[in-house]
């Protein structure tokens, strides 16, 4: 008689079972899981990524520290750019200061130039050399009616007085040729060349005579043809004999001149004063007895006599006075008389014009 099966023991073979089965299967998929799965990184994966990924760092890092010298090196650039345009600035300021002054000379050269070239474009008489002693002695040409009084007479030909002398015995070739009288005529041209447009113009020679130089007294400075004749008429002047101031003196003052310019070389050594009241004059005895032999002091005389004389209200004088040996008395006479007109007097260099 078989016995009864109980409900309790085939539950639990079942349970049984079903753990082992569960055992087996969690065996076969923990055994099988790293062979089969793909989703899952092996170490050598992960060595790999390890390696990439540090190789990355070492690149970044590399980057890095040359950006970092490129900055540096960018900096180091920049601060020697910045000292060089320092530095231009500077030449720049330097040169902008150098420029201002030279245009400030330039800019005086073209003042002194403008104002020489609008008389030179208009010149009728040619003279060579700069314009620029009109400004350095302070001479000006100027006036409606300008006479200039030339001393012409023997000692006009040099500056000491044994070289005059040896001249004077000399044929006028000679005489013209004569280093003062050649300077004197250019002092004439200088002059001319100066005139006022609408000036008119008259030189007066004088030795022991006076004579002008243009017909018919007053000539416009604007005549071209005028001033030819006066340069013709100046070339054929020889320097010899006295100087008698008063006489050229006396045909100036007829006309009544607005200006005067006086080229001489001292005080006058013949006059139109009476001979006895010559002859009473302290300083002039001896003139009055002997016509070759005349103190400084009756030079005075004769040079005060023909102002006096000779009238000329308004009228300003200007004196060009040229070296002479033994007449020291002349400049102070001469410089009364020119400031005594608002005029004045000036004794040039050597090298003028």
């Amino acid at each position: 008689m078989r016995r009864p099966v109980s409900g309790f023991s085939i539950a639990f073979i079942d349970i049984m079972c079903c753990g082992l089965g569960a055992l087996v299967f969690l065996f076969i998929l923990i055994k099988e899981a790293p062979k089969g799965s793909e989703n899952s990184p092996t170490d050598s994966d992960l060595l790999e990524e390890i390696t990439e990924l540090e190789e990355k760092k070492r690149s970044l890092f590399s980057r890095g520290q040359d950006m970092l010298n490129q900055e540096t090196s960018q900096k180091n650039r920049t601060t020697e750019i910045a000292k060089e345009i320092q530095s231009l600035d500077q030449q720049i300021a330097r040169n902008e200061r150098e420029l201002k002054s030279l245009q400030k000379r330039i800019e005086a050269k073209n003042r002194i130039a403008d104002s020489v070239s609008n008389k030179v474009k208009t010149d009728k008489v040619k003279l060579a050399g700069t314009g620029e002693e009109e400004y350095l002695i302070g001479l000006k040409v100027e006036g409606k009616k300008i006479a200039i009084l030339l001393d012409t007479s023997s000692s006009m030909t040099n500056e000491k007085l044994i070289d005059i002398l040896k001249t004077k015995s000399s044929s006028n070739r000679a005489k013209v040729a004569a280093a003062k009288w050649r300077r004197t005529q250019r002092i004439v041209l200088w002059l001319l060349a100066r005139l006022p447009k609408s000036s008119q113009y008259q030189v007066i020679s004088y030795n022991d005579k006076a004579k002008v130089l243009q017909p018919g007294f007053w000539s416009s400075a604007a005549d071209s043809a005028a001033l030819r004749m006066t340069q013709l008429e100046l070339k054929k002047l020889v320097p010899l004999g006295p100087t008698n101031f008063e006489k050229a003196l006396r045909v100036a003052a007829k006309q009544k001149p607005t200006d005067i310019y006086v080229i001489t070389d001292g005080l006058p050594t013949q006059g139109e004063m009476n001979e006895k009241l010559l002859g009473s004059i302290s300083g002039c005895n001896s003139f009055y007895k002997n016509k070759n032999i005349i103190s400084g002091q009756c030079r005075v005389e004769l040079f005060s006599h023909a102002v006096r004389k000779n009238s000329l209200p308004g009228t300003r004088i200007n004196v060009i006075l040229l070296p002479l040996e033994g007449d020291p008395i002349a400049a102070p006479a001469y410089v009364d008389w020119a400031r005594s007109t608002r005029g004045m007097l000036i004794s040039p260099a050597g090298t003028w014009p």
